[in-house]
This record gives C-alpha cells, structure tokens and sequence, in this order.
C-alpha cells in the first residue's frame, strides 16, 4: 500500500503542475508594416523567417525581414500543439544505481520541473521521486520511497529588487518517524543578482507545518532561504538552494535542508543533459537519526 501511496502522490505532483502551468502570458508580434499579431506562439526564428501559431489565422510563416527585431522572442511552446505549459521551461530526468553481492541493493530516482518568469511573477515548480530497496536470501526489505513536491510563486514588484513569496510542499517519506508533512510559507524576498548568467536571492517570513505522526503535529516556523544559480553556457548550470525552519512553538527545534546540483548538456541530443546532485536535510526533532543525505545521478531532458 504504501509504494502504491508514493506513486499516486508522485503522479498527483505531475498532475499539479498540469494545473498550475496552465497560465501562460500570451505574446503580440510587431510588423515592419505596422501591424501587430496579437495573442501569437513563437514556433521558430531563423535569418530567413518566423515560424508562429496564431489562435484564428494557425500557422503562419513570415519573412524574417518583414519582423521588427526588437519584437522576436522565442517562446517555448506547449505541449502537443496546444497552448498548455506554453512559455514554461520543463524538464523531466530518472536515474538508477544498483549493487549486487551478499546484499543487492536497487536505487531509482526520477524528477518533473517547470519554470516560468514574466515582469510582474516567478514560479516554479518541481517533484522528486526516490526509490531505495535491498534484498537478501531472495528477500526485498528496507524498501523505502520518498516524493518531495513543491511549488514556489514570487510576485514581483515594478523597478525593485524586492518581492513578495509564497511557498508551498508536500513530503511522503516511509522511514520518517512522520509519514506527510506539508508545509507553507510566505514572505519577502530580495535579488541580489538577477541577470541572464546569474540569479542570487533570499527570502525570510513565517511558515507553517503539519505532520502525521499517529496524531497530527501542527508547528509555527520561521523560515529563511537563499538560492543561488549559476548558468555557465547553454545546458550548463550550477545550483545551490539551503532553507532554516525554525520551530517556533518548540525553541530550540529546528530543521535545515540544502541542496546542490551541477547540469552538465551531453551534446548528443539538444535538451539532453546529466545532472549530478546531493541533498542533505537535518531535523533535530526526528526520533533517532537526525540527518537524511541523498546523492544522486539523473538524465534529465528539457522539452
């Protein structure tokens, strides 16, 4: 029951991001002539032409010539010719580890995520899935699965390096002394450092936890995060995000959780690339091991 639990929670996450990358700006495209194509996908530019998907005309190809410059922007599209996720960055990666001996041990892990970024908002999706089993005399024990889902919305303000945040996730984990625990935060953020190689921000603001441990356990936190993205070349980046809860209602409780992880572009096929990544979470809170350390190797795709 509870492997079939980690998936459906997986596949609802998915879901979830089905519905919350539903609402894409549409873009109007700006004729040498001028008139403009309002409310346009952006398929394809070249030096010889612009490819787009207009919502009555469909599909039109224009003269690169006839396009005002300025007014050529990419935009990914959506998803099987529709305009779902359109203007999102996505991607979607899954690895495996294994060893064989006396004991035999199995490790899968795969990860959904989505962007989007416009002058007044921010957001970002993603979900992690995480597989872990050993067998023994024929026997699978310690199996354990883990889905982290997370989406985190800025709202951002004219001419200002400061912005306002909302954050929100959902963690299923079988070797926690909880089973759930969800938890939302809200607050003010501020960018260090924005431009088209990095990204440096901090938020801070209070928060909120359930978890289920037998009874419900509800915590007030206060929460503190910075992050920061390193995009070296096309395909190639480097992250680091670290996040402090703070048990209000339970001083001196607390926990932390970090995370780095280097995409590498493989060159063999556009969007293909290897992310390798560690995580590391502490909780002073938990019955017995206080630390939870993941490190993994995953084949990630962008589409």
């Amino acid at each position: 029951m509870r492997i079939v639990e980690a998936r459906l929670c997986f596949w609802f996450s998915l879901m979830a991001a089905m519905t919350l990358t539903s609402g894409a700006n549409a873009d109007t495209l700006e004729l040498k002539s001028g008139d403009t194509l309002e409310n346009v996908v952006i398929i394809e530019r070249s030096e010889q032409r612009v490819v787009v998907e207009h919502p009555v005309l469909g599909r039109l190809e224009i003269p690169a010539i006839e396009v005002k410059p300025e007014e050529v922007k990419t935009v990914k599209p959506g998803l099987f010719g529709t305009r779902f996720m359109r203007g999102w960055d996505r991607s979607a990666g899954a690895g495996l580890s294994g060893s064989s001996g006396v004991t035999r041990e199995f490790n899968l892990n795969a990860e959904l995520n989505a962007s989007f970024e416009s002058d007044d908002h921010r957001a970002v999706f993603a979900s992690r899935y995480f597989l872990s089993a050993s067998r023994q005399n024929d026997k699978y024990g310690n199996t354990n699965n883990d889905v982290t889902t997370s989406y985190l919305h800025d709202f951002l303000i004219s001419d200002s390096k400061w912005f306002y945040f909302g954050n929100g996730s959902h963690r299923y984990d079988q070797f926690q002394s909880w089973t759930h625990r969800v938890s939302v935060v809200g607050g003010l953020g501020y960018d260090f450092l924005r431009n088209d190689d990095w990204t440096v921000s901090a938020r801070i603001g209070p928060g909120y936890t359930r978890k289920s441990e037998g009874e419900n356990k509800d915590e007030a936190n206060g929460v503190a995060a910075f992050n920061a993205t390193w995009r070296i070349s096309d395909g190639n980046s480097i992250s680091f995000i670290t996040s402090y809860f703070s048990t209000l209602n339970d001083i001196p409780e607390f926990r932390s959780l970090s995370r780095l992880e280097w995409k590498i572009a493989t060159g063999i096929i556009d969007g293909l690339g290897v992310k390798l990544g560690g995580s590391y979470e502490y909780n002073s809170s938990n019955a017995g091991e206080n630390n939870d350390r993941k490190y993994y190797g995953t084949l990630v795709y962008d589409f």
